[in-house]
This record gives structure tokens, C-alpha cells and sequence, in this order.
């Protein structure tokens, strides 16, 4: 428990002082500006607080962020004025890929922030119920200290080509400050098209388990029936093609209680069950292509963190009444998928599979017996769904 505390203070510390957005430094002052108003150079000052991303100013105008809102690409004010020099803008693009690195890292901060809570959730659960654990599942420290170290090491490195591009900006007599644009997209889009830089979709559909989840014969048979499923996908653009989705996806199965009587039909008795509930949580990369203005097709991998509710189990016979329980399950999941977006719409199928293992308990005669098993969770979605 002291392990988990310790764990989510430093995850705290971490997300404050190296927020994603623009993964700031701690605070040192700034240079001072002076604007030459008869010839219009531009200087550009950089501005770094603890809690808030990388900023830049130009003249006497307010801070505003060098990076959208991963840190994945620039916001377009600050990009319109890098880009008027060439060198600088190189050096800068230089960042981008160190703050990819830095947000894998707290991805892999927070999944194995998550695991590390469950585990001592489920533990304590087992504690108050009078049942000491077996044995500590160990905590997450050491990866989480190593997924904050990547992510604070990434932080800095990316500033660094922030701070040179900025000091060859400043050291060109010739930058003059760009006309004020129109409020734009951070990507360009043809006519026709809804999509910008970053968006947010929500999706339902139909959850088909696949392989041993859906079967009900084999000591791995996971009985699941077809099922539904709600999510909600942020997908950030990281170049022309390249896609960066991240997915939080709730599927509901019941379980196939008629099979399950019908193998028990010569002992008698009747049995009942609950429904499966699965979270899962992933990321990854994409890449997308237009087929016209206003349609793009998608293919992604993805990885990330499975969340799985086994249903609980009662067996009946005349006065005798036996219930199974399990309790919640993680387990690594990866998958892939794809689909055809077009004005607001998106279609999509994914595919993800993970293999939890379940702690099972039941209790009979005043006796409890418990038991480990290990049962894969494969599903295939169909889903319909809209940009935010």
C-alpha cells in the first residue's frame, strides 16, 4: 500500500512538473523583449513554468504554446513565425519525436499506475474479507520510476532544439513577423472534409467474441455470447498519413447459460451467471490515405491494457446453492483494426485479445476453495461512430 502511495505522489510530481502540453521545464527566467517598431524584427522569447507546457512570446504579446496539445506538432501561431526561417524551423522539428518518446512514457506511466492500484485494490478487497493474500503481486515502482524517467529525459532533450532554434532565429537580422492568419485548422484540409489535426469519436456497436471467449467446449471455453459496446477514440495527426489513436472501449457480453446446463444435465440442478464487463484501454499508431476530398480510409495497430469482469457463477440443486466469484482481472492486450471515415461519420472494425488471469472463490460445506485461471478475452467490434 505505502508503495502504491509513493507511486501515485510521484506520478503527480512528474505530470506537474513535466505537463504534456509542451512538456515543460522547471521555471528560469526569461529574456526580456525589445521590439524595434520602425523595422518590425522579430525576436522571439521563450517562457518555461511549472505548471504550464513551453510558451513563446514575440514583441509585447502574451505567451502562447510552442506545441499543440501532445506536443506531437506546433501550435500553428507559433509555427507561422518559426517557419519564416528555414534553419530554424529544421532544428526545431528536431523536438517532435523526443516528445513522442516522452508521451509513450506517460502512457506507460499511467497503465502501470493503473495495474499497481488494482492489484493493491483487490488485495486490500481480500483483507477486509478476513482472507490474507496468497502473495504480493509486487508493486509497479521500478517501471513507473523508468516510464517518468523517459518521459522527464524526452522533456528536456526537446526543449533543448526549441531553445537552438530559437537563439538562430534571434541571431537573423532578417526575421520579420508574419500578417496575423485566419483562424485555421493545424492541418490543412481540402473542401469537403471535417478533419483537423486533432478529434475526438464516439462509437457503439456490435462485440463478436472470438475463439476460445466464444467457446463452449475446451478447459479454456469462455462461454460469451454476442455482445454490445460504447467508446470514445482521440486521434491526433502526426504527419500526411501517420495517425496516433488512443481507445477506451466497454464491452458487454452475457454468457451462454443454456450450453452450460446442457452440460450439466446429468447431475441435475440448474445454474445462473452474470455478464461479462471488459475495459480496454490502447494506443498506438495508424496510417490513413484519402480516396477523395471528403472519405479517408484508416489501418492501426494498437496496445494497451485490458480490464476484465468475469461473471459469477451459481450452481442450484433442491437446498444446495453454490456461487463462483471472480474477482477483476488486467492483463496486456493488443489489436488491430480499421475502417472509413467521411464528413462526420466513422466506420470501423477492431480487433483486440488479452489473457487475463482470474482469481476464482466458492464456498461449500463452511469450506472455501480458490483457485488461479488463466482465460484469454478475444473480441472482434463493428462499430459506428461520429467526430465530436
Amino acid at each position: 500500500m505505502k508503495k502504491t502511495i509513493f507511486s501515485i505522489i510521484l506520478i503527480t510530481c512528474i505530470l506537474i512538473l513535466f505537463p504534456q502540453n509542451g512538456y515543460a521545464q522547471p521555471a528560469f527566467p526569461s529574456k526580456s523583449f525589445v521590439s524595434d517598431s520602425t523595422t518590425n524584427i522579430a525576436k522571439i522569447s521563450l517562457h518555461k513554468t511549472l505548471f504550464s507546457g513551453l510558451k513563446f512570446s514575440t514583441q509585447n504579446n502574451e505567451p502562447k504554446n510552442v506545441f499543440g496539445f501532445t506536443g506531437l506538432s506546433f501550435t500553428p501561431e507559433f509555427s507561422n513565425i518559426i517557419s519564416t526561417n528555414p534553419t530554424a524551423l529544421k532544428e526545431a522539428e528536431k523536438s517532435i519525436p523526443y516528445n513522442a518518446i516522452g508521451l509513450g512514457g506517460s502512457i506507460a506511466l499511467v497503465i502501470f499506475a493503473m495495474n499497481d492500484l488494482l492489484n493493491t485494490l483487490n488485495e486490500a478487497d481480500q483483507v477486509s474479507s478476513g482472507n490474507l493474500p496468497e502473495g504480493s503481486s509486487g508493486s509497479s515502482l521500478v517501471p513507473i520510476l523508468i516510464s517518468g524517467g523517459v518521459m522527464v529525459v524526452s522533456s528536456i532533450l526537446a526543449n533543448s532544439h526549441i531553445s537552438k532554434a530559437v537563439k538562430i532565429f534571434n541571431s537573423t537580422d532578417k526575421n520579420t513577423l508574419p500578417v496575423e492568419p485566419a483562424e485555421t485548422e493545424p492541418f490543412p484540409v481540402e473542401k469537403g472534409q471535417t478533419y483537423s489535426g486533432f478529434k475526438i469519436s464516439l462509437f457503439g456497436g456490435v462485440v463478436f467474441p472470438q475463439g476460445d471467449f466464444g467457446s463452449t467446449s475446451g478447459e479454456e471455453a469462455g462461454f460469451a455470447n454476442t455482445g454490445f459496446c460504447i467508446a470514445t477514440e482521440a486521434q491526433q495527426t502526426l504527419s500526411s498519413n501517420l495517425i496516433w489513436p488512443s481507445t477506451l472501449l466497454v464491452a458487454f457480453n452475457s454468457f451462454d447459460e443454456s450450453s452450460l446446463q446442457k452440460q450439466i444435465e446429468d447431475y441435475g440442478g440448474s445454474i445462473s451467471t452474470g455478464n461479462y464487463y471488459t475495459t480496454w484501454i490502447m494506443t498506438g499508431i495508424g496510417y490513413e490515405t484519402s480516396i477523395n476530398p471528403a472519405t479517408k480510409i484508416y489501418f492501426e495497430g494498437q496496445i494497451g491494457l485490458l480490464l476484465s469482469s468475469f461473471p459469477d457463477i451459481t450452481f442450484s440443486y433442491e437446498t444446495i446453492s453454490i456461487t463462483q466469484t471472480t474477482k477483476m482481472a488486467t492483463a496486456f492486450a493488443y489489436g488491430f483494426g480499421g475502417g472509413i471515415a467521411f464528413n462526420k461519420f466513422n466506420i470501423g472494425m477492431r480487433y483486440y485479445t488479452a489473457k487475463p488471469e482470474y482469481e476464482q472463490s466458492a464456498s461449500y460445506g463452511g469450506d472455501v476453495y480458490k483457485a488461479k485461471v488463466s482465460l484469454p478475452a478475444s473480441i472482434l467490434q463493428l462499430m459506428v461512430g461520429i467526430y465530436l
